[in-house]
């Protein structure tokens, strides 16, 4: 989701452009109603890494094919927003020229363009996402987050509402309890106390 506004920014300054995204399973959903997105690669390494440990062959295979894919479609840049080497070095392998990102802890070493942080500390993460677009000489003038949902889902979600009695004037406020799945055995460690979230809910409805 922090990505969005840079996606908006792209198209808004080169509206001729394609965009392919690269992401993991996980999130495909996500962005694929996004106007703004071409083509989707849903595959990462965690994604990769899973595949190998089902089958060997399996794994390999996907790698290679992502690679071929990415390969296939002649990328003039990449935006790197990982904070891992290992995914510019694929961009490198896939024949990606101009590499942007980040030089975290020294792991920038693919990239052919970088901007050196010490961590996300003295902004929004959206602001740091939007300053690799300088580099490209595309200046942003939104930070907007943008979630794209499809005429289908709308009308799903509208059909629930209205069971319950809700109109389209009310105000709703939706909580999501739950965040962390990509921590795997440690996701608890991100997990914020139910009570909590119990507690708020309380709090905005007074």
């Amino acid at each position: 989701m922090f990505t969005t506004p840079v996606m908006r920014a792209i198209k808004d300054n080169r509206p001729a452009s394609f965009i392919g995204y690269w992401c993991n399973q996980r999130v495909e959903s996500i962005l694929r109603n996004n106007p703004c997105i071409d083509k989707i690669f849903a595959l990462s390494r965690g994604d990769i890494k899973r595949l190998y440990r089902k089958s060997k062959w399996k794994g390999i295979c996907g790698f290679w094919n992502l690679l071929l894919r990415l390969k296939k479609e002649r990328f003039d840049v990449a935006l790197d927003f990982s904070l891992d080497h290992r995914y510019s070095l694929i961009s490198k392998l896939a024949g990606i020229k101009k590499r942007i990102g980040f030089n975290y802890k020294k792991r920038g070493k693919f990239l052919t363009d970088r901007i050196d942080i010490e961590g996300y500390n003295s902004k929004h993460i959206v602001e740091y996402y939007l300053d690799l677009l300088r580099l490209i000489g595309i200046e942003p003038k939104n930070n907007k987050l943008v979630l794209s949902v499809s005429k289908d889902n709308k009308i799903k979600a509208r059909n629930f509402l209205v069971g319950f009695g809700i109109k389209d004037a009310d105000l709703i406020i939706g909580i999501a309890p739950g965040a962390g799945a990509s921590w795997g055995k440690d996701a608890s460690l991100k997990h914020w106390p139910a009570m909590k979230f119990a507690q708020l809910a309380d709090r905005i409805t007074r």
